[in-house]
């Protein structure tokens, strides 16, 4: 359009021009006959003006270019029913399967949701409808209607005509008119669904396909023609055409005709004042198909969408029409489908096509004239290829295009010629005498005439040029021809074309003439300039010079200013500004703009603007200022070096890898276009459909308000928006930020989302902008503040809550750190004070076990004796004192394993008062007590409830002078149970209240009353009562007497388990036993005897005195080995096999009873006996050292007598063991079983002198000695089998094997296996073996030591064992 205009101003000034001159040249006398002329050029000119008028309006697809939308894009299904544009210039598109939205970038899809049937989804037609005031409609032929929701961006079902009409519907068309009426165009008549009335029909019977309204006026088009209706007054109908198949109807309303398109009957027009209708365009056939869509382009043009046949245009003055597009078209403008249902035009003027198979074709409008050329398959007038090394024109207009199959030749009359087939021609150079210097890659140079014929062969074989591969020619003004190339140097010929010189300048890009004397030269190592005159080179912008600046040296174009500046070309470094004076450089990369930094050729325009081909498209630098065109569509192409010319017509031509690109430079400017920017939603992630779907409203009004407040669990979210410019919609991209989430905006990107995880909460304003990727600027920008709320716990509220906790918090920690402190100073003393009796308890012992055995001996004289039983005695009162002040130590040990069990106070109260009576009855004090007439039960622990008591009436007895009185009460209620302990005594003081639980102390009326006392036993009392979660109180008066209270937690139904508690509350410690045990000592006989077996005997003691005199005592009768702590026990264990342990529990390191549980758990070392010694004398230690596997617990003070007869009692049992573990294993042999099904508790059962306190019998080592039994059985033949073997199958070193099997079985390895040998012999001797063959099989090798042995071990030779077997066996037959 801009051409033809300006071909109609050349056209009417140049005759007035024209007229002017003449004029003034004529004479007077021919002044009419001129004027006759020039009234007739004037009607030449108009004639000529109304015919560009005419092709002005004619709409060709050469404006257009096409742009396809189809699956690949995103598009929900091929087939394409309407297409509609909203206010915010989306568009949008019905297809079979749902509707779709085009924003230019992305398609989004939506489905119309309905109780469909199977059948509904046949043939499923969807529509469109768009109101600018009623919004958008969707619709299908089932008669389902749809409204979109911006606020919940879903099509929701506003009306089912099933619901309403009855029969088969089929719903072909939806009209809205200006009241909000729907109009419904049904295949049973016209219907009308007015606001808040309901569906009424209009006209029946009639096949409805289309209808319009215009005004109050509704134009119907029916199977049979064309109604119109009154709006208003519905009744008022009028039939304006018949027979005709009608589809679809437009009214223009500036000539005010309807046209109508029909199905099969070709385009007509309408009057419908008139009725005079007119049938358009007979003669094309095209017509004749269905007429689906008939859409205005300008105030001249009509769109025709015609269902198999594409889409034409029609003028409306001529009514003349014409193809606009189809899928037949050669060039690249072409539909994919010609089956077209939906024609609209946007409000840029591209045009959307929808058809029934190929998707949406947008024809695109091109503002700018720009031609691109390209080779097509199959077709010789097109280029011979795409790859375009260079472009010339030569003097007769013909264009010659560089390919990598030759040269193309576009003539003026757009005739190809194609020359130099297969040659790759890269360099083209037209010559003063209209001739074409075309330079190969491998071919030399050619010289060709302007009919395309070879002239001159200018080759590297014929000493003409240096090289074969040619990049660059260029004739200068002289008419000199320089040729360069990749190496060889640079060629120059004179314009004769008879003298050669070459220069030493190689790897050639480009060669330039500056003026009559200089010619530049581009490199790979920066350019140089030769002076003609006297044949100098001088470099420029080499490697050596850039290395400072960082720039690259490698060009490729150079353009030269006046000013001795120079632009250069580089691959790889950008476009950089050289100055040849001062050799400083300005350049201009990706980061300035450039698109990039690949710069092939340049060229200035008449505005001074520098053009730059590059790698990726085109750019143009202006002011210093970078700006790109690559929203012109299809110029984003990859250019080739040096391809570039320009024309007479001063436009550009670019040659690049795919074909050759015209544009013309000064009528293209960067164009100022709009596309406002706008948030288009904002998706809360990680909800589920339902929450999201009731979030969306909610959301959808905080963008329309710009102000959008987010929950805290809401605080990951992707936001949404849009530019929409279809026609620069590849030149828009968008950068964001977050502000106050991030610190800089993004890098720009073509994606219209941005997405946020785990936002803080707080306050945020995202700023989105949209930009041109040509030139940086900013299109459009919005913001969108965000609030993202605090938790509950971040909450102003919830931190005074905080604050007052931590206060609390603070306070609390005081107090306790206070008390704890306290309380650790007491414990810190109370375990002074323990640990000082445990160090004099073992010294008490050393004293007390030989002062035992002196007392023994029967030579000591009277006064020797009596000062040794003074000794001991005394040495008694120092243990009963340490044994007393060990009994606070009681509570806490029994506090790790307490357990809460129903005891009866009521018989507890009994005996403590009939323990208590023999101190009372001395004291002359009366004892009462009070108890209920039923047995009490309360949740406690037997023997701290002992302690407790004796304590209190311990106490109550110690303060009381003569004659008083002390009551003990015992009253409950339906929770608690109280005991009360009152006195008539001296009383506590009201200062010493504080002190009284809380630490070791004793009352100064207390410690004047000359009663002996520690401090300790209300203390403990304490400790007892809040170990048993209860309470204690008192109540005192100086003088007056003392009343305590404790409270404990009242048991229910405790009958049985009461009665265990109290049988086993009557139960001994073994030290009270073994104390009123007396044993007579061994005789020196049987320690002869004993001495001879030399049984192990493991002594662990960490005291070294003590450690001494067990040993001493011990090592006359058994092998003794004594270690200082637990881990040498245990060291000592990997590798022997002792017969007994006798170990100390309180040690440094592993505590005596730990190694007894370590010893009793392992199978290996279960079996040996195991005897504690210990300070701990109280029921509680007993049970937990029995607990853990101990075998016996002897006490400290120890009686060494009674140690020595249990140490030898336990060694008795271990050779009655050996013994039996003996028999098992000839009695293997004698069964001849290779598995044992013996359990540990069978050898106890079936041993004849087992006696009551033998140990049980290990499984470990009942199994060790079986299995070392079957190997023996199983290489009973095996000569060679020997101990090392049985070790090796045993997997245990030789001394640990022979220390646990001598252990065991009283047999040394080497003797276990040779009685095993020797009874398995003694089998086969009594099935009838012969001796010979009894001694093989039984591993002996000589039948005389075999006979020798078996002597030994029978008694009797085997030759007459074997006579006393068979005789014995025939007795029995």
């Amino acid at each position: 359009m801009i051409l033809h205009t300006a071909i109609f101003t050349i056209i009417l000034e140049s005759p007035t021009k024209s007229v002017y001159h003449t004029y003034e040249k004529r004479p007077h006398v021919f002044d009419k006959l001129y004027r006759m002329k020039i009234l007739l050029k004037y009607i030449i000119i108009l004639l000529v003006w109304a015919i560009s008028t005419t092709a002005q309006a004619e709409l060709t697809n050469k404006m257009f270019n096409i742009r396809h939308i189809g699956h690949v894009e995103g598009l929900s299904s091929q087939r394409v029913f309407s297409i509609v544009e909203d206010n915010h210039h989306a568009m949008w598109i019905a297809t079979k399967a749902g509707i779709d939205r085009y924003n230019g970038q992305m398609v989004k899809n939506y489905t119309l949701e309905g109780n469909f049937y199977y059948g509904d989804m046949a043939g499923r037609r969807i529509r469109l409808l768009y109101h600018e005031k009623y919004g958008l409609w969707a619709y299908d032929h089932t008669g389902r209607i749809y409204r979109y929701r911006p606020d919940t961006d879903s099509f929701e079902q506003e009306l089912y005509l099933g619901e309403s009409i009855k029969g088969e519907i089929i719903l072909n068309k939806l009209c809205m008119d200006p009241n909000g009426t729907l109009w419904l165009g049904l295949s049973k008549g016209l219907y009308k669904k007015a606001p808040d009335e309901a569906v009424s029909q209009i006209i029946p019977n009639k096949y409805i396909n289309d209808i319009i309204c215009v005004g109050d006026s509704l134009f119907t088009g029916t199977s049979n023609g064309v109604l119109y209706i009154s709006c208003s007054n519905p009744r008022h109908t009028k039939v304006l055409t018949e027979n005709k198949n009608v589809q679809t109807l437009f009214y223009d309303s500036a000539h005010k005709q309807l046209w109508i398109g029909t199905f099969n009957n070709g385009l007509w027009t309408l009057d419908p004042t008139t009725g005079i209708v007119e049938h358009i365009e007979k003669q094309n056939s095209c017509f004749s198909s269905p007429i689906r869509a008939i859409t205005a382009y300008d105030d001249h043009t009509l769109l025709i969408g015609i269902d198999g046949g594409g889409v034409h245009t029609v003028n409306l003055e001529t009514k003349r029409s014409n193809l606009f597009i189809n899928t037949e078209d050669n060039s690249d403008i072409y539909l994919q489908g010609n089956g077209v249902y939906a024609v609209t035009r946007d409000h840029q003027g591209n045009i959307w096509i929808g058809s029934y198979t190929g998707g949406v074709s947008v024809a695109i409008y091109l503002k700018y004239p720009i031609t691109i050329l390209n080779h097509e398959r199959g077709n010789p007038q097109s280029l011979a290829n795409d790859n375009v090394n260079d472009i010339e024109e030569n003097t007769n207009g013909d264009i010659w295009f560089a390919t990598d199959d030759g040269i193309s030749i576009l003539t003026p009359s757009g005739i190809w010629k194609h020359i130099l087939k297969s040659t790759v021609t890269v360099t083209l150079c037209k010559g003063k005498d209209s001739n074409i210097w075309a330079g190969t890659y491998g071919d030399g140079v050619y010289q060709i005439d302007k009919s395309g014929k070879t002239t001159t062969h200018l080759t590297e074989g014929k000493g003409e040029l240096t090289t074969n591969y040619i990049f660059s020619i260029t004739e200068d003004y002289d008419g000199d021809l320089w040729i360069g190339g990749l190496d060889g140097g640079l060629v120059k010929w004179d314009k004769s074309r008879q003298r050669k010189q070459v220069f030493d300048v190689n790897w050639i890009h480009s060669i330039m003439a500056i003026n009559h004397h200089q010619i530049a030269v581009a490199t790979v190592n920066g350019f140089c300039i030769i002076d003609k005159q006297s044949g100098t080179v001088k470099p420029y912008a080499t490697t050596q010079d850039l290395n400072e600046q960082n720039a690259s040296a490698y060009i490729i174009s150079m353009l030269f200013n006046d000013d001795g500046t120079v632009w250069l070309g580089t691959e790889g470094g950008g476009l950089s500004l050289y100055n040849m004076n001062t050799h400083e450089l300005k350049t201009f990369t990706t980061h300035e703009g450039m698109l990039s930094d690949d710069v092939y050729s340049l060229q200035r325009d008449s505005q001074g603007g520098i053009w730059a081909s590059t790698g990726k498209g085109l750019a143009i630098v202006k002011d210093f200022q970078v700006s790109n065109l690559n929203y012109i569509y299809d110029i984003d192409k990859v250019y080739n070096k040096s391809s570039y010319t320009q024309l007479s017509d001063g436009r550009f031509a670019y040659g690049s890898t795919n074909g050759a690109v015209f544009i013309s430079p000064d009528a293209v400017m960067m164009v100022d276009y709009q596309a406002p920017l706008r948030f288009t939603d904002l998706r809360v992630e990680y909800l589920n459909p339902h929450e999201a779907r009731q979030l969306h409203p909610c959301i959808y009004q905080m963008l329309v308000d710009k102000d959008v407040h987010l929950g805290y669990s809401h605080n990951s979210f992707v936001v949404t928006f849009e530019s929409i410019n279809y026609r620069f919609q590849h030149d828009i991209a968008y950068q964001y930020i977050l502000d106050g989430y991030e610190k800089s905006w993004s890098n720009l990107s073509s994606n219209g989302s941005v997405r946020y995880t785990n936002v803080s909460p707080g306050t945020y304003t995202l700023k989105v902008r949209s930009l041109r990727k040509s030139n940086g600027e900013i299109i459009s920008e919005q913001t969108l503040p965000i609030q993202i709320a605090q938790p509950w716990w971040n909450s102003w509220y919830a931190w005074i809550v905080y604050i007052c906790l931590v206060g609390g918090i603070f306070y609390f920690i005081l107090r306790f750190k206070s008390n704890q402190l306290q309380k650790q100073y007491d414990e810190d003393k109370i375990k002074f004070f323990i640990d000082t009796a445990h160090d004099i308890r073992t010294p008490v012992t050393l004293i007390m076990a030989p002062l035992e055995d002196l007392g023994k001996q029967q030579e000591l004289s009277v006064d020797a004796r009596q000062l040794l039983d003074m000794a001991r005695n005394n040495t008694r009162k120092l243990h009963t004192l340490i044994t007393q002040l060990l009994e606070f130590e009681k509570v806490d040990t029994h506090k790790k394993s307490i357990t809460l069990e129903p005891v009866n106070l009521s018989e507890l109260l009994v005996e403590e008062c009939a323990s208590f009576q023999a101190l009372c009855d001395k004291k002359q004090l009366h004892l009462h007590i009070s108890l209920p007439d039923q047995d009490v039960y309360a949740m406690a622990d037997r023997h701290p409830m002992e302690m407790l008591l004796d304590n209190l009436l311990s106490n109550a007895c110690k303060y009381t002078p003569s004659h008083g009185n002390i009551e003990i009460s015992l009253r409950y209620n339906k929770q608690k149970v109280i005991i009360e302990v009152k006195d008539n005594g001296i009383g506590i003081p009201s200062k010493a209240r504080k002190h009284l639980f809380n630490s070791v102390y004793r009352a100064e009326n207390a410690r004047e009353s000359h009663e002996s006392g520690t401090g300790f036993g209300l203390l403990q009392v304490q400790r007892i009562v809040k170990m048993l979660h209860g309470k204690v109180s008192y109540e005192s008066e100086v003088n007056k007497g003392t009343t305590f209270s404790v409270t404990l937690q009242k048991a229910h139904n405790t009958a049985a388990v009461s009665q265990t508690l109290q049988a086993t509350s009557h139960l001994s410690s073994p030290s009270q036993q073994n104390e009123n045990t007396t044993y007579s000592s061994p005789e020196k006989k049987e320690v002869e005897e004993k001495l001879e077996g030399k049984d192990t005997l493991l002594i662990v003691e960490d005291h070294e005195e003590l450690r001494y005199y067990l040993r001493k005592i011990f090592e006359h009768y058994y092998r003794v080995i004594d270690v200082a702590n637990g881990k040498e026990a245990l060291d000592y264990l990997s590798n022997e096999y002792p017969d007994l342990i006798l170990s100390d529990v309180m040690m440094p390191g592993i505590q005596g009873d730990e190694l007894c549980q370590m010893v009793k758990e392992n199978p290996d070392t279960a079996g040996i006996p195991f005897i504690l010694l210990t300070a701990k004398t109280n029921y509680d230690a007993v049970v937990e050292g029995l607990k853990k596997g101990a075998d016996d617990y002897i006490p400290k003070p120890f009686s060494t007598e009674i140690l020595k007869l249990k140490v030898r009692g336990f060694i008795e049992n271990r050779n009655r063991q050996r013994d039996f573990f003996m028999r098992q294993a000839l009695k293997e042999v004698e069964n001849g079983r290779n598995n044992t099904t013996s359990t540990p508790d069978q050898p106890a059962q079936q041993s004849d002198d087992t006696i009551d306190n033998q140990p049980a019998l290990s499984e470990s080592d009942h199994a060790f000695v079986i299995r070392a039994t079957q190997l023996v059985i199983e290489n009973i033949s095996n000569a060679e089998f020997n101990i090392n073997s049985l070790c090796q199958e045993m997997a245990m070193s030789r001394t640990l094997f022979y220390s646990r099997l001598k252990s065991l079985t009283g047999k040394a390895p080497q003797e276990f296996i040779r009685i095993i040998r020797l009874q398995q012999a003694a089998e086969l001797l009594k099935q009838g073996k012969n001796v010979t063959e009894v001694a093989t099989d039984t591993g002996f090798i000589n039948v005389k030591y075999f006979s020798m042995l078996f002597k030994k071990q029978f008694g009797i030779q085997p030759s007459k064992y074997e006579q006393d077997s068979s005789a014995s066996s025939s007795d029995k037959q």
